[in-house]
Formats: structure tokens, sequence, C-alpha cells
């Protein structure tokens, strides 16, 4: 999949060009007091592998056990992956950047189920034909100018699901982990303003 990075008025955001008709969408926004160029450093520094914040660290552990009870039950065929491996996915491709303004990273695969399998894929695979009971899945960050010595940093999460049943059966989970997510998009942009600031300060 090709992204054009090139931003001119009208020209839509990178994570409308990856995936334009979501089927599902969580947004998260948050107000920084630190200009935009400062905050997307802090983007790109940002590591959920040494995440301090409490609360993300207890979600992501609950989110890594089904992997985890995986790896003891057979430990042969197991791989061992991180806390940041599994809120941001292991077999993720970049899509496109705009420096300065936007990432986007996309994965596919079977995301919604306990053990979590993931599709690998080359990045110019990603616009291709979704197997049935697969879908696709991007997530973005992306800061805008908000006066002089302010900005706005945005936390998207956009999943494509490609026929009925697929869709029925993301469904059921997202009613019962939006929240959740939408709780880790907002500590996220916490920890990422938090850095920001001080760095500013």
């Amino acid at each position: 999949m090709t992204i054009d990075p090139a931003r001119s008025g009208g020209t839509p955001s990178l994570i409308d060009q990856a995936m334009p008709r979501p089927d599902f969408t969580l947004t998260e926004h948050l107000f920084v007091d630190a200009p935009a160029g400062a905050v997307y450093d802090e983007i790109g520094r940002f590591d959920l592998g040494r995440v301090s914040d409490p609360v993300l660290r207890v979600l992501f552990w609950c989110r890594a056990f089904p992997e985890r009870l995986q790896r003891l039950l057979f430990p042969k065929g197991a791989e061992e992956m991180t806390s940041a491996e599994i809120a941001v996915g292991t077999d993720w491709v970049l899509l496109g950047e705009r420096d300065g303004e936007e990432i986007v990273l996309g994965a596919k695969g079977r995301f919604w189920i306990p053990v979590v399998k993931w599709d690998q894929i080359p990045v110019d695979d990603f616009e291709r034909t979704t197997p049935a009971h697969h879908g696709r899945i991007v997530t973005s960050f992306a800061v805008r100018p908000y006066g002089d010595r302010r900005s706005v940093v945005t936390y998207e999460i956009r999943v494509d699901l490609p026929d009925t049943g697929t869709r029925r059966a993301f469904r059921a989970y997202w009613v019962t982990v939006r929240p959740f997510v939408g709780l880790v998009g907002r500590r996220i942009l916490r920890a990422i303003r938090d850095a920001a600031t001080t760095v500013e300060c």
C-alpha cells in the first residue's frame, strides 16, 4: 500500500487514505501546552514497553494473559511476546508518515480472539482482499497546532472487516473492550503530553 505523505489544502489525512470507510472506529483527542513539533517528537520516543502508568500496565497484563497461558500449556510452539508487542501488535507495518504531523500503522489478522492471530504481510499487501474471518486494523497518532504554543494530539483506531459474519463477531468483542481501548488511548496521550510539557519546561 502506498500513501502519499504530501499535505496541501483538501488533502485527506493518512488514516483516511489508509482506511476511508471503516466498520468500527475510536478516536481520542487531547490539548497539549506544547508546540506540535515537540509533541510529535514524543510520539516517536514513546515506548509502551517502558510505560510507568499503573493502569496501562494492568490493562496490558490482562490482555496478555491468554498468550501467557498458551505458553504455559504449549511451551514448544509459543512465541515470546512482551506487553508492548501484545498492545501494539507483532506484525504491524508502517503505512505512512507525514513528518511532524501524523504516523499510521496497519495490520491484518484475527485480533478479537483471546490469543491474537496476526497475518504476516508486506506493506503492499495491506489493501488486498482480506480472507474471511480476518480483518484489517489501522492506528494513527496525529498532532496539529492550536495557536502559537499549543497543539492537539489525536489517537485513532479504525477496523475494516470483509463480511457480515466477521463484523457480527467483532461487534460483540468491541462492545466489551471499547471502553478499555479508549482508556488506553487516553492514558497514552497523557503520557505523551507529560513528556512534551516536561521538555518544554
